[in-house]
């Protein structure tokens, strides 16, 4: 299902890579943003929701905890979801995108940046890994063995039932969730340090307005 570190082949999918692709020039990402709010059929409309959280290292083990950033976190923690699901009665997630920036004012027990294996993989439905060791042995997952800059993407292509509409107050099934999951599997880290700031996005369709 992989396909980089950075970015996923999404052909055949109605959601293409220049959603995300970043802009030299401020007008052609406004007309690029402009053109995916208003496509769709009758009133389906597509955003992008976003939120941002830090990705630290536990205070006993000193690795990076397993994370699963999943579809669902669009609606619980997504800055914009609100202000559309007061308007919207459905919802759901066409793709996530997860941005990972290493906080390079930090170092490892050894004085370098992080190093260890830093992985990141997609999951779909309730099946997430439990431990680091589990990410690691999974074919999907990505290591990174220093910090680095990069984004990990994912959409809905492996989960056909990603595709369902939900009530915007209501949480999507797990058998309908897809995520991407992170963690660090080598305890080499300081205690309790950030080291990587994570920018999430995710692609949502809604209708039916209220």
């Amino acid at each position: 299902m992989f396909v980089s570190p950075c970015y996923r082949n999404l052909a055949n999918e109605t959601l293409s890579l220049l959603i995300f692709k970043e802009r030299s020039s401020k007008n052609v990402n406004r007309r690029a943003i402009s053109n995916l709010r208003n496509r769709g059929a009758g009133d389906i409309v597509r955003k992008r929701i976003t939120s941002a959280i830090a990705a630290s290292s536990t205070g006993a083990g000193t690795t990076i905890p397993v994370t699963s950033i999943n579809s669902d976190l669009a609606r619980t923690t997504g800055t914009e979801f609100a202000s559309f699901a007061s308007r919207y009665q459905e919802f759901r997630v066409m793709a996530i995108r997860v941005t990972f920036l290493p906080r390079y004012n930090v170092s490892d027990l050894s004085g370098a940046l992080p190093l260890g294996a830093f992985l990141v993989g997609d999951y779909i439905a309730g099946n997430t890994p439990i431990s680091a060791n589990q990410l690691l042995s999974d074919e999907r997952s990505v290591s990174h063995t220093t910090a680095s800059l990069f984004s990990y993407e994912v959409t809905w292509s492996g989960n056909p039932n990603a595709k369902l509409w939900n009530a915007t107050n209501v949480a999507i099934p797990t058998a309908n969730l897809y995520s991407v999951v992170y963690g660090s599997i080598i305890s080499v880290l300081l205690t309790g340090t950030v080291y990587y700031n994570l920018i999430i996005e995710w692609i949502v369709e809604f209708r039916g307005s209220q």
